[in-house]
């Protein structure tokens, strides 16, 4: 069972929760009166993030972006859907490492000791390098959680409502990294878990604007939150990983803000809630007199209205109805329908 880790919500934290909160209520009413995916195309995203890794794992042995933009599509399109398990984290790893989807993977149950980074290219990629040269585990200790563990945990607090969204999301992605369970790509998968429960909590502008661009800018400080998570020497200082966590998605979304600031929104004319014939007349009937609008009122109610309906409802004397009626069909206002005793008007 997993169990959250303590950690001060300092007002730094706060402060950079409430604004990319800010961002998030900005982007749900700015994309009603705004063609978002026509502005910043999904496409556009995914191939600005499948340059970014590229260009950091530029010096590694060549990669193949397939299986990430696979990952990415995926998850922008069915993240509603998409279940938080470890199960679907073996998925997205099958599909960024190009295996089939039936292949086996050969998971770490233990926390390898970090080695000396030779490549820090390596964070885009795999995480062989954060393994002892001879690829032995002689000093790592068992987790007392299983990423399973923290998955389950995330959906429940998801559900439950209690935790800020973006708190579960720092500390699934830095839980991940801690793990290492993945043979290589876990910190391109740290991503997409961080895009998935953003999404899944409302923050719906991650298939507008790359992440991955975002990071590969704040390098430095990724790098810096990055090898916290992956040091085994020292347990990891939740509220430090949180806080660059965060800066790193306000960064985000303020890029995103950039993005949209020379866009001014059309706002639509409110749709009209009445049918087409009570449309028309609107000019028409302001001079009327009183019965007589209170008889279009009852056909605005009604398909039609007879004599003794429309003096039963108003009150009034039927030769006066009768008259006044006359002089709506004269004017063109109503139309009679039948000439004996069983006649009914409508709106003309």
């Amino acid at each position: 069972m997993y169990k959250a880790p303590k950690f001060e919500i300092t007002k730094e934290i706060l402060l950079l929760i409430s604004k990319i909160d800010e961002v998030r209520g900005y982007w749900n009413c700015f994309k009603k009166y705004c063609n978002t995916d026509e502005l910043l195309p999904l496409q556009n995203t995914i191939k600005t993030s499948i340059s970014a890794v590229s260009d950091v794992l530029k010096y590694e042995e060549e990669t193949d972006m397939t299986g990430y933009l696979m990952a990415l599509n995926w998850i922008f399109a069915d993240y509603e859907a998409i279940i938080l398990s470890e199960k679907t984290i073996d998925k997205i790893y099958r599909m960024i490492e190009n295996l089939p989807p039936d292949a086996e993977i050969q998971k770490s149950c233990s926390i390898p000791k970090a080695a000396d980074n030779e490549c820090s290219c390596a964070i885009f990629g795999g995480i062989n390098l954060y393994e002892d040269s001879d690829g032995s585990t002689e000093n790592s200790k068992l987790p007392e959680y299983t990423l399973e563990d923290v998955l389950e945990w995330a959906g429940q607090e998801l559900l439950g409502r209690k935790l800020h969204p973006l708190f579960i999301t720092c500390i699934v992605a830095a839980e991940l990294l801690k793990l290492k369970v993945y043979p290589r790509a876990n910190s391109r998968l740290s991503r997409i878990l961080t895009m998935l429960i953003m999404l899944k909590s409302g923050y719906s502008y991650l298939p507008n604007f790359s992440l991955d661009m975002t990071i590969k800018e704040e390098y430095g400080l990724y790098e810096t939150v990055y090898e916290s998570a992956m040091d085994d020497e020292e347990e990891l200082e939740f509220e430090f990983w949180n806080t660059v966590y965060l800066k790193i998605l306000q960064k985000h979304a303020l890029n995103l803000l950039e993005k949209t600031e020379d866009i001014t929104p059309v706002i639509k004319e409110a749709p009209k809630t009445t049918e087409k014939r009570l449309q028309k007349p609107a000019g028409k009937y302001t001079d009327l007199p009183e019965l007589q609008i209170k008889i279009v009122k009852l056909l605005e109610k009604s398909d039609r209205i007879t004599i003794s309906e429309v003096a039963k409802t108003t009150k009034t004397n039927i030769n006066t109805v009768k008259k006044h009626l006359a002089s709506m069909t004269e004017n063109k206002i109503i139309e009679k329908h039948g000439k004996t005793r069983g006649a009914w008007y409508s709106l003309a």
